[in-house]
């Protein structure tokens, strides 16, 4: 039975399909980790599907870390602009 603050299933591959988008493109998981107060394995484990139902304080931290609103994390249908992809990734053109 999972815990009060834990995010259902779907979500939590919502979260790790859109951790991976960002990763895959600008994000730097040291940082991100170091930023949202958690080692960096913990980050890793959850990207990659080893941790199924990361807990609202997590996915918030993270949240936080990357400057992105948790619900836009957790949601299946997040923009590349949402998770700031498009936006970093011309800039890092210029």
């Amino acid at each position: 039975m999972a815990r009060k603050d834990e995010i259902e299933f779907s979500r939590a591959s919502n979260l790790q399909a859109n951790l991976r988008r960002i990763f895959d493109t600008w994000g730097n998981q040291s940082q991100v980790a170091r930023d949202a107060n958690m080692q960096r394995v913990h980050l890793n484990r959850i990207i990659n599907g080893m941790e199924k139902n990361p807990t609202l304080n997590t996915v918030e931290a993270i949240a936080g870390a990357l400057e992105i609103p948790f619900e836009t994390l957790l949601r299946s249908n997040a923009s590349d602009l949402e998770l700031k992809i498009k936006a970093t990734a011309d800039l890092q053109r210029a």
